[in-house]
């Protein structure tokens, strides 16, 4: 899975991803970018640099935008049609 796709998946779906941080602390974040769960847009004026990989997303949980590296993603699962569907990325 390339991070297009995953970007897909997230505003198709709320997703489980397990991540491990910059302190190397393992995350596990509740999120997505289903529009209907998303609160509504602010105006911005922020011109700050964006690293190509980082995905933002809404935390369902904290309620609150937040951020992970592609790069640093172990796992990620959604369900799909009553079934739940894991994606592992400890290959790299």
């Amino acid at each position: 899975m390339n991070k297009a796709e995953l970007v897909s998946l997230l505003k198709q779906h709320k997703m489980t991803v397990i991540f491990t941080k910059k302190n190397g602390e393992e995350r596990r974040m509740y999120c997505t970018l289903l529009q209907e769960c998303l609160p509504e847009k602010e105006e911005t004026t922020s011109r700050r640099y964006r690293n190509p990989l980082h995905i933002s997303v809404f935390d369902l949980e904290k309620k609150e935008w937040r951020s992970f590296n592609f790069d640093s993603i172990n796992m990620v699962s959604y369900y799909e049609n009553g079934r739940q569907l894991v994606t592992n990325f400890n290959y790299r």
